[in-house]
């Protein structure tokens, strides 16, 4: 058999999903990246063949990063015990640090004669400088990413056309629908389409919560020089992600928008990504905003749909957190059936996101089981027993049986489709062959 070709490796990783690399382990044991999917455009603004180049250059960033990984792989293969939600970071062409989990696999082909490590990569949703814990409770940031409702994939189309453009943009909706996580999304990939952009999340509310009243939100060194301001010393063009705007200082927005225009006259730009429970128009009305800043930014704005007008979205969110918990919590499977999601959502969801993980938390963590300790109206159960797919907590008979009627519940959430990334295997961040294993085992079809 010959050589696979450079070629055919190219044509391989062109299937493969999401942002995977392939590393290719020498004689003196070093890792070295030779192909990486398309992917690395979106994920981190790079082209497939810069981003490999770079790998192979000390100096670089990106070099540093892939150091860490295979070390950390490298822990993982070697030690005696395997995280179930490995943590790395990597870093964009921007220069921010994009927090993922990752899974991988060392291999060896037929005709090659070198070992080979593949590792797939999932955007854990949130920048971080520190890798997260494996054993910690998986954040509700992780699932606000799932699209399968029609509604919400236009909100995500919305958000993917104006990063590519220069308004002001205030994204709002009810709470914990997303509304930080898609900011920062859509600032972010601006940045890395524009290139040469600096990203910058202030949660204004933080600010309030921390600082004293007569604090200036954008001071600079010396705050007591009113014409200091931390803006003037970032020397690029500037998403500034503003979280809660409805919640800053009438003088603090003044003096943004002093900022912004001494910004443009320096010839830097600053592109404000805001968010808010309420239009800026009910802010202004309310005496929360100041009218120059809605007529002078001109902001385009981008309604989020609550979850209760989501449930395709509810289903996929629901489930992807259970897995997740499951497996911080050291289980073997997720365990919480479409019917449990569906009598979730007939709650009303109060709280969207929070409302839902809580209830799902309350039932893989069994107690009573019941949705009304988690905020809802009514309950899912009781006694840790929730509709007809809960496993009970120290109830070991059962697994296989609600663990196949699980699987079942997933296959016809993805139409009986286990690999690619739309399949069962991503869904439950499974490999497709442990999944197939299991599936034969329990007697799934």
């Amino acid at each position: 058999m010959s050589q696979p070709t450079n070629a055919f490796w190219r044509e391989v990783m062109d299937f493969l999903p999401g942002l995977t690399l392939l590393f290719r382990i020498d004689e003196q044991e070093i890792a070295h990246l030779m192909f990486v999917t398309d992917a690395i455009r979106n994920e981190l603004g790079f082209a497939p063949e810069e981003y490999v180049l770079a790998s192979e250059d000390p100096g670089t960033v990106v070099s540093a990063d892939l150091d860490r990984l295979i070390e950390t792989i490298a822990q993982l293969s070697h030690g005696n015990e395997i995280s179930s939600s490995p943590a790395c970071s990597l870093t964009d062409r921007t220069g921010q640090k994009v927090s993922y989990v990752f899974d991988f696999r060392l291999f060896r082909t037929k005709s090659a004669r070198h070992n080979l490590i593949s590792v797939t990569l999932f955007p854990q949703g949130t920048i971080a400088d520190k890798s997260t814990s494996s054993s910690a409770e998986p954040q509700a940031e992780d699932t606000l990413f799932v699209a399968e409702s029609p509604i919400f994939k236009d909100v995500l189309e919305r958000i993917d056309m104006l990063s590519k453009q220069e308004h002001h943009v205030l994204i709002r909706g009810e709470r914990s629908v997303g509304k930080k996580v898609l900011a920062e999304k859509l600032a972010r990939k601006a940045a890395v389409l524009k290139g040469n952009q600096q990203v910058w999340m202030l949660d204004v509310r933080e600010h309030n919560d921390s600082s004293p009243k007569s604090a200036r939100l954008f001071a600079g060194i010396d705050p007591d020089d009113p014409q200091d301001s931390i803006l003037d010393d970032i020397d690029k063009d500037l998403q500034l992600v503003i979280i809660e705007i409805g919640a800053m200082r009438l003088a603090d927005q003044k003096d943004l928008l002093n900022l912004v225009a001494r910004r443009q006259q320096a010839g830097r730009s600053t592109r404000i990504v805001a968010t808010s429970s309420e239009s800026m128009e009910e802010l202004v009305h309310q005496g929360k905003v100041d009218a120059a800043m809605l007529y002078r930014m001109s902001f385009m704005s981008v309604f989020i749909p609550p979850l209760r007008e989501r449930t395709e979205d509810v289903l996929a969110a629901g489930l992807q957190y259970a897995g997740r918990l499951s497996r911080a919590l050291g289980g073997a499977m997720p365990l919480v059936s479409e019917n449990v999601l569906r009598k979730i959502l007939s709650g009303g969801l109060p709280r969207n996101f929070a409302t839902l993980f809580d209830a799902v938390r309350a039932v893989l963590l069994g107690g009573t089981g019941s949705a009304t300790s988690a905020g809802m109206k009514g309950g899912i159960g009781g006694k840790g027993v929730a509709g007809d797919a809960f496993f009970v907590v120290g109830s070991p008979q059962s697994f296989d049986l609600v663990a196949a009627d699980y699987l079942r519940t997933v296959l016809k959430y993805t139409e009986g489709k286990v690999y690619g990334s739309d399949g069962a295997a991503a869904l439950l961040k499974m490999k497709p062959t442990t999944l197939q294993s299991k599936l034969k085992k329990l007697g799934v079809r």
